[in-house]
Parts: structure tokens; C-alpha cells; sequence
């Protein structure tokens, strides 16, 4: 389920992005806090809860999730780009 609500949040986030005006510095401290709680979670152990057969990729797990964190910096900025572009047509 937190996974189900978490993808539905970045879809809803995509979908409204092209409504809301911020710059770079705003989307790098967003990039930031990600990163900061990233790090708090795996660092000090306090990621949310995983079944006993992945306590093993805990990792695993942790590789992912900053992934998906510097893909969410990535598509912001490419929704912003294609924004741009298309307001200047």
C-alpha cells in the first residue's frame, strides 16, 4: 500500500506540475530534503517497514530509493524544460 500511495502522489505531482511556477534553487532544496531524508532513514534506521524476506536487501532497498529520489529531480526538470518550450510557442 505504500508504494501504491506514494506512485499515486508522483503521478498526481506530474500531472499538476505544468500549474505551479518555481525555480531552480526551489527544486534543488526539494532535491535536498529528499536526499536528507533518504539518508536519516537508512543511516539511522528508521526506513518504513519491510517484510522479514528483505531484511537481507536492506541495500538493495536503499540504492532504490535514492534512485527514485534523483529520477524525481530528473523528471522536474524535464517537465519544467517541456514547459518552457511550450509556452514559448
Amino acid at each position: 500500500m505504500l508504494m501504491a500511495s506514494h506512485l499515486g502522489m508522483a503521478l498526481e505531482a506530474l500531472l499538476y506540475v505544468r500549474f505551479m511556477a518555481f525555480g531552480k534553487l526551489a527544486a534543488l532544496a526539494a532535491f535536498g530534503w529528499l536526499l536528507l531524508n533518504d539518508y536519516c532513514d537508512y543511516h539511522y534506521g528508521i526506513y518504513p517497514y519491510l517484510p522479514n524476506a528483505l531484511e537481507n536487501d536492506v541495500p538493495a532497498v536503499r540504492t532504490f530509493t535514492i534512485g527514485l529520489s534523483i529520477f524525481s529531480l530528473l523528471a522536474v526538470w524535464l517537465a519544467q524544460t517541456l514547459g518552457r518550450r511550450r509556452q514559448q510557442r
